[in-house]
C-alpha cells in the first residue's frame, strides 16, 4: 500500500535531517533555512520528473533502467556504477552518524576514533543481517517511520515553546556574530549544494516500483516530499533561534545538532535528548540497511544483463543469499571509511557528487524518453521547462560542492574508476580474450590457456536473445538487431 511504501524510502530521506542540518549550516552559516527552502523547491521539480520516468517504464532499477531503455547498456552501465557509489557512500555516512548519535549515550562520550570504529561496526552488523537473509520488512519500515516522525514533531514542538518563552535572543546573537566566508549570495549557493545532501533517498522508491501497486509510486514521492518540506526548513532555522554558534559550526558538534536542541530545548534536561539519539540510530541504521538492499537489487540486475560477473548471483547453501555481493559492499565501504579517515566533509562531499550525478541522469533519461518513446504511455508528464531547471539546478549543484571542496573528486574518481575498469572489463571481454588467445599462440603456450581461453569465448557468444513485437515491422526489427548486435556480446 502506499503507506508501506513511502516508508521503506521514507526512512531513508527523512533520516537525512540528522546531517544535514548541521553540514549546511557550515556552508550557508545563518541562511542555512534559506539554502534547505531551495532544496525543496528543486525536488519539488524532480517529483514529476522522476514519476513520469517510473510509471512509462515501471520496472526496477531507477536510472539505470531508465538509461537502459533510452541509450546503450555501456551509458546505463556507466549511471548504475554512479548508482552503486551513490549506495556506498548513502551506507558509510549514515553508519558515521548513527556511531556519532550513539556518542552522547555512552558516559564519557566517544572519540572521534570511537566513531570511526563504531560506524565500522555499524556496517558489520547490517552486513551480517544481510547475510542471514533479514533484509527490509514493510511493517518494520512503516513502524520506524511513524516513530521517526513522532520524534521530529517533538522536538519542533520543544523548539518552538522555547523560542517563544524565551524569545529570540539567541537568534539575533547568531545573526551578529555568525562569520561565514563567503558574501551572502555565495553562502546560500554552497549552503544549497551541501543541503542537497539531505533529499538522498528520493531515487530508492523507483527500485521497488514493481512491488507497489498501480498508481502508488507517484504518491510516494509527493508523501516524501512533503516529509522534508516540513521538517527540513523548520528544523534549520529552529537550530539557528536555539542554539549558540559555537553548536553548530564545531565540526565535532555537526555530528548531534538535533540532539543538542532537544537539550538546550528543554533547558539542559536530557530525556528528549535521549530519544533523539536513540531515533537517530534506529533510522540511519535503517538507511544502512536500505543501501544495501538497494546494492543487491541493482548489482543482481547488472549481473543478469552481463554487465557485472555472474559469479555475484552465486547464493550460499545456508541462507540463500548473495554473499559475494554483500561482503564486497561492506569491504568497500570499510575502505571508503580508512581512505578519508571518517571525515564527515569528504564523506559528505563524495556522498553528494554521486547522488547528484544519479539524480542529473535520470533527468537526462527524462529527456531522451519523451524524445525517443513519446508513444509509452506515462500517468504524469513533467513539463520541458521543470526538467531543464531540474537538470541545471543538479549541475550547478555538482559544480559548487567541487568548488568549495575539489578533494572529494580524487576520492570520488578513485570508487568511480575502480567500477568502470570492472564493467569495462565485463564489456570488451570477448575482445580481451581474443587478444589473449592470439598472445598465446605468439608465445607458443597455447595447448591449455589457449584453448581454455578460446572456450570461454564461445561460451560467451552462446546466450541467446528473444525480442518480442506487435508487428513484423522491418524498421523496429532492424533497430532491435542493431541494438543485440551493439550490447549483447554475440558477435
Amino acid at each position: 500500500g502506499q503507506f508501506r511504501a513511502t516508508a521503506i524510502a521514507g526512512n531513508d530521506i527523512t533520516s537525512s535531517v540528522f546531517y544535514t542540518i548541521g553540514v549546511s549550516a557550515l556552508s550557508a552559516g545563518q541562511y542555512s533555512p534559506i539554502s534547505m527552502a531551495i532544496v525543496i523547491f528543486v525536488f519539488y521539480l524532480f517529483r514529476n520528473i522522476y514519476a513520469e520516468v517510473v510509471t512509462a517504464l515501471p520496472v526496477n532499477g531507477g536510472s539505470y533502467n531508465a538509461l537502459l531503455n533510452t541509450t546503450s547498456k555501456g551509458m546505463a552501465a556507466v549511471v548504475a556504477g554512479l548508482s552503486l557509489l551513490s549506495y556506498l557512500t548513502t551506507a558509510v555516512v549514515s553508519a558515521n552518524f548513527a556511531a556519532g548519535y550513539a556518542a552522547p549515550l555512552f558516559p564519557n562520550g566517544l572519540s572521534q576514533e570511537g566513531v570511526f570504529y563504531g560506524t565500522i561496526i555499524i556496517l558489520a552488523f547490517v552486513m551480517l543481517l544481510n547475510l542471514v537473509g533479514l533484509s527490509e520488512s514493510a511493517n518494520v519500515a512503516g513502524a520506524m517511520f511513524v516513530f521517526h516522525l513522532t520524534v521530529l514533531t517533538m522536538l519542533a514542538v520543544v523548539c518552538i515553546t522555547h523560542l517563544c518563552t524565551h524569545g529570540i535572543q539567541t537568534l539575533t546573537d547568531n545573526w551578529k556574530l555568525w562569520k561565514t566566508d563567503y558574501n551572502i549570495g555565495l553562502s546560500i549557493y554552497f549552503g544549497y549544494c551541501t543541503a542537497l545532501l539531505g533529499c538522498s533517498g528520493f531515487e530508492t522508491s523507483a527500485n521497488y516500483v514493481e512491488e507497489q501497486k498501480d498508481g502508488v509510486y507517484p504518491k510516494t514521492l509527493r508523501n516524501m516530499w512533503f516529509s522534508i518540506f516540513i521538517f527540513n526548513p523548520l528544523l534549520s532555522f529552529l537550530a539557528i533561534a536555539i542554539l549558540p554558534v559555537s553548536q553548530i559550526v564545531d565540526k565535532d558538534q555537526s555530528y548531534q545538532v538535533l540532539y543538542n536542541m532537544a537539550y538546550f530545548g528543554l533547558n539542559k534536561k536530557s530525556w528528549l535528548s535521549i530519544i533523539i539519539s536513540v531515533d537517530a540510530i534506529i533510522v540511519l541504521t535503517g538507511a544502512v540497511l536500505t543501501s544495501y538492499v538497494g546494492v543487491l537489487g541493482l548489482v543482481r540486475t547488472m549481473s543478469q544483463d552481463r554487465v557485472l560477473p555472474d559469479f555475484f548471483l552465486n547464493e550460499n547453501s545456508l541462507r540463500h543469499t548473495n554473499h559475494w555481493i554483500i561482503i564486497g559492499f561492506f569491504l568497500l565501504a570499510t575502505s571508503l571509511m580508512y581512505i578519508t579517515g571518517g571525515t564527515v566533509a569528504l564523506l559528505s562531499g563524495v556522498f553528494t557528487m554521486a547522488f547528484l550525478s544519479v539524480m542529473g541522469f535520470f533527468a537526462v533519461g527524462n529527456i531522451l524518453l519523451k524524445y525517443k518513446r513519446r508513444r509509452l504511455h506515462r500517468e504524469i508528464t513533467a513539463g520541458w521547462v521543470a526538467v531543464l531547471v531540474g537538470l541545471s539546478a543538479v549541475i550547478c549543484g555538482l559544480i559548487g560542492n567541487i568548488v568549495f571542496d575539489d578533494s572529494i573528486v580524487a576520492y570520488f574518481a578513485i570508487y568511480f574508476a575502480f567500477v568502470m575498469v570492472i564493467i569495462f572489463i565485463m564489456f570488451n571481454r570477448v575482445m580481451l580474450l581474443r587478444i589473449i588467445i592470439y598472445v598465446l599462440k605468439e608465445s607458443r603456450v597455447m595447448s591449455k590457456f589457449g584453448a581454455a581461453a578460446a572456450k570461454k569465448g564461445k561460451a560467451l557468444k552462446a546466450h541467446n536473445v528473444v525480442f518480442f513485437t506487435k508487428n513484423g515491422d522491418l524498421s523496429v526489427m532492424h533497430k532491435a538487431t542493431l541494438y543485440v548486435i551493439n550490447n549483447c556480446l554475440l558477435y
